[in-house]
């Protein structure tokens, strides 16, 4: 994969940056999914109101359902490590009374991440062994 864009510009009011922003994102997604094999990884993408950037989310999940991690690229307003506003970040997610896993543990805050393949995979691969409850 070629390297996530640097800036993507004005995303709010602008329909082709935020076009080009949910796609590469999702292709980074997309490609750090592959870096896990074993797992279930689904990508999707929230375009949201005209006035947001949206988002694009990775959920994976251990075959036995024991663990995974949901990691998020979006916009802030209030910045992130882009120009743009740019910022990915990782949520653990363990199982819910249903066995979804869906529930995040308040003790696990989330973790941020630089906008690249390495930075994302290290980053979850480091949240799998982690002992979280």
């Amino acid at each position: 994969m070629k390297s996530y864009p640097a800036n993507f510009g004005q995303l709010a009011y602008n329909p082709d940056n935020k076009k080009r922003f949910l796609d590469e994102s999702a292709k980074l997604l997309r490609a750090v999914a592959k870096a896990f094999p074993g797992m279930t990884g689904k990508v999707s993408k929230n375009p949201a109101g005209i006035a947001v950037g949206g988002d694009v989310y990775l959920d994976l999940e251990q075959a036995d359902r024991t663990h995974g991690v949901l990691v998020t690229i979006t916009h802030s307003a209030f910045g992130g490590r882009q120009p743009d506003g740019v910022l990915c970040y990782a949520q653990h997610r363990l199982p819910d009374q249903r066995g979804q896993l869906t529930r995040c543990p308040v003790n696990a805050p989330n973790r941020y991440s630089d906008l690249s393949l390495s930075a994302i995979s290290s980053l979850v691969s480091k949240m799998l062994t982690e002992a979280i409850q």
